[in-house]
């Protein structure tokens, strides 16, 4: 992840992360949840959470690393085929106590934001004072699992669908609040929109 503060607005780009590695994710949810947290007082009018390259993989510990602004309460679930739904759920960080819930959020989307980095996306739909801005993501915002053959291949299905904290599904993707072309642009329009929320 980096991190960057420009007048008063935060801004965290969140990389998509392979493995499941117990030391390797604990470490990166500590290094995003340690990003706000040090960042929180250059940032009094909101952050900008960057998901433009965000191509999916564990979503546990991106979650878990951004919880200080998704909040405690519920964030997304997951919704199988006999219409089973299993919230999301994440653990506090130890030594990361930011509370940031009700900040103001931009996140920045584009096709490149895709299965798991869409998961972290739909975390944030619904959630108060947070607006969307870039391109629509990948339309991978499903949970798959895979099924070992007798050749000692795997079968990869899709067995649930994420729904947002308001239980809405996306299977085309998310579309952004503010469609704009890939660029600096998007970051700037974020930054205007997130003063605009100042108090």
């Amino acid at each position: 992840p980096s991190t960057r503060a420009s007048g008063g607005v935060g801004y965290l780009r969140v990389p998509g992360l392979r493995g499941t590695d117990e030391a390797g994710t604990k470490a990166f949810s500590a290094s995003l949840c340690g990003a706000l947290s040090g960042g929180a007082s250059d940032a009094p009018q909101g952050w900008i959470v960057d998901l433009r390259g965000n191509s999916g993989g564990n979503m546990w510990p991106m979650i878990a690393g951004l919880r200080p602004l998704l909040g405690d309460g519920p964030i997304g679930s997951f919704k199988d085929r006999a219409g089973r739904v299993t919230p999301w759920s994440s653990k506090p960080i130890d030594g990361c106590a930011a509370q940031l819930a009700t900040s103001p959020v931009a996140v920045l989307i584009g096709p490149a934001t895709a299965s798991s980095g869409e998961a972290v996306a739909i975390a944030f739909r619904g959630r108060g004072s947070t607006r969307f801005f870039g391109q629509p993501t990948a339309g991978l915002a499903t949970s798959n699992r895979g099924f070992p053959l007798p050749d000692g291949s795997v079968l990869m299905l899709t067995t649930a669908v994420f729904l947002d904290r308001s239980g809405v599904a996306y299977p085309q993707g998310v579309a952004p609040d503010v469609t704009l072309d890939e660029g600096d642009g998007t970051v700037a329009a974020a930054e205007t929109w997130l003063r605009s929320q100042a108090r």
